[in-house]
């Protein structure tokens, strides 16, 4: 329609007039002042740095969840309205000493080294990689058995402080005094991914006593009964269930001693270490030191009574009880 005009009855025309302007898209807002129709793009921002914005022509407006996974396990992923996506490091638990895991209750510990940032230093042959640290802390002497397994082959060491492989590299099953100790978990060469730690607490052995010597030993002595020259022995293998001993406790017997002018001096062996010493004397019945020592490894020790110089000419000979005497054994 034209311009404002005369028109035929002496009026004017009042100007242009609008048309109908929905152009049927929910996206637009249509309006007509005094022409043609005006379409302005609606706006579907609603502030939120957490939606991604967007109109749809028969729908209008819609808001979509940004997402915010970057793909990174070791990662938090999150979203600010205001910032947008945040993505905060995360950290293995017990990637620190000050951190370590408590395992003093025993069980089955899973955990991943892929978000282990720090690092001990390089023990038991891993390389200096990040690693996961455990605290086990004994109010009494146990038994612990201790079991890795994982991605990559994964390598434990057990020490006294964090990061020491002291006591042993790999799976171990130990003796421990009552005190802290400290499980690395290292990646070593291979993937640094999930791994499995079993602690078993078990009872501390208890002492055995083993029947020593016996007829049924090996034996180096005069008439294969008397001691008194320089090596003389008696050796045999005892079967027990201790993984290790550090303490013997002898009871010797001598049913015929026949020392008069000298004595003579014995040591005890075992898995051929010397454990100690003592001496048989004149007029003595049994002989009944105690030897501690450096761990030995069981659970079979093979014990060895030994002379250590010959007797002094016509002084005499000792005989070794078969039936009574005994060695017991502490871990």
């Amino acid at each position: 329609m034209g311009d404002a005009s005369t028109l035929p009855d002496g009026g004017t025309d009042a100007g242009p007039i609008c048309m109908a302007c929905d152009d049927g898209d929910a996206c637009t807002t249509d309006s007509c002042v005094s022409g043609p129709c005006v379409y302005t793009p609606v706006s579907c921002d609603d502030g939120n740095a957490c939606t991604v914005d967007a109109c749809d022509s028969a729908t209008g407006c819609t808001t979509t969840p940004v997402d915010c996974d970057d793909g990174d396990a070791c990662t938090a992923d999150a979203c600010d309205a205001a910032a947008g996506c945040m993505h905060d490091r995360m950290t293995a638990s017990g990637d620190l000493c000050a951190g370590a895991v408590d395992v003093s209750a025993g069980g089955t510990f899973t955990g991943s080294l892929a978000c282990a940032t720090h690092a001990t230093g390089g023990v038991c042959g891993a390389a200096d990689g990040a690693d996961v640290q455990h605290v086990l802390m004994l109010t009494a002497p146990r038994r612990v058995r201790v079991t890795l397994t994982g991605d990559g082959s994964p390598v434990l060491s057990f020490g006294r402080t964090c990061g020491a492989g002291d006591l042993a590299c790999g799976n171990a099953d130990l003796l421990l005094d009552a005190g802290t100790y400290f499980l690395s978990v290292d990646a070593g060469s291979g993937v640094a991914g999930a791994y499995s730690l079993v602690v078993e607490l078990l009872p501390y052995p208890s002492p055995e006593t083993v029947a020593f010597p016996t007829a049924a030993d090996t034996r180096v002595a005069a008439s294969n009964l008397y001691y008194w020259r320089a090596g003389d022995y008696v050796q045999g293998p005892r079967s027990t269930s201790l993984p290790r001993a550090r303490r013997a406790v002898v009871s010797l017997g001598f049913p015929s001693n026949g020392l008069t002018c000298d004595s003579l001096p014995m040591r005890m062996r075992i898995n051929g270490t010397e454990v100690g010493t003592f001496t048989i004397t004149p007029g003595m019945t049994r002989a009944t030191p105690t030897f501690d020592f450096a761990a030995i490894a069981g659970p079979t020790f093979t014990l060895r009574y030994e002379t250590m110089r010959v007797v002094a000419s016509g002084c005499g000979a000792v005989t070794f009880d078969e039936g009574t005497s005994t060695v017991q054994l502490s871990p």
